[in-house]
């Protein structure tokens, strides 16, 4: 699977917290949040069709699959995140705390996965090549992405519906172009100005469409 792919195709992780919200936390959804959904979901098939030059048919389905499954396990994650918040509260148990422990589960699969796709010469090649760089990147994605990017977006699933909160990961690939063009000089066509379109208009409707429609109504 392309890297460009995957990370669109991972956002499908919102769709499915919304559905695992309505289903298991019994949360309620309005029409225009499946208008919403359906609307930035053709936003993010205009990416992924125009992020490689042979469009949908370069994408294998297995990779197709297993990166659905991974967006499913990440809702998952999120419904979990949402129950053990509201039953136990943020003074009985911190987001932080539930971060740095559930970290540790996926350390030895991790290891395994590797070593068993990629082989014990790839292990030692990526240890040998450890340097500054390297570490760097490391603190950004322990301390920036995981414990403030994380950690903000267990809280506010602490706090609000599944529905309010799963639709901003929507704006990744959104953030992911323009910071390209603003940092790298990458120029955007056509292809995907009207994929972010199409996303930033779903996530106005999911978010705000119920108000809208209400708002019309009484005028």
């Amino acid at each position: 699977m392309p890297a460009g792919i995957t990370s669109v195709i991972l956002q499908s992780q919102a769709f499915f917290t919304l559905l695992l919200g309505a289903v298991i936390l019994k949360e309620s959804l309005h029409a225009t949040h499946f208008i919403g959904m359906l609307i930035a979901a053709i936003g993010l098939t205009i990416l992924a069709k125009g992020a490689t030059a042979g469009g949908l048919d370069d994408i294998p389905l297995l990779g197709l699959i297993f990166t659905l499954i991974a967006g499913l396990s990440w809702a998952c994650g999120n419904i979990t995140n949402r129950i053990i918040m509201q039953h136990q509260g943020e003074e009985k148990c911190s987001v932080l705390s539930l971060i740095s422990w559930s970290a540790l589960i996926p350390i030895i699969p991790f290891f395994v996965s590797s070593w068993f796709f990629e082989g014990k010469e790839a292990i030692v090649q990526g240890l040998s090549g450890f340097n500054w760089s390297v570490f760097g990147t490391i603190i950004y994605l322990a301390y920036l992405s995981t414990f403030v990017g994380y950690g903000l977006w267990g809280m506010l699933l602490g706090r609000y519906e599944a529905w309010r909160v799963a639709p901003f990961s929507l704006l990744v690939p959104v953030f992911g172009l323009s910071s390209s063009v603003l940092f790298l000089g990458e120029h955007i066509n056509g292809v995907q100005i009207a994929g972010l379109t199409f996303i930033m208009l779903g996530l106005i409707i999911t978010l705000f469409g119920k108000k809208l429609i209400q708002r019309l109504r009484k005028t």
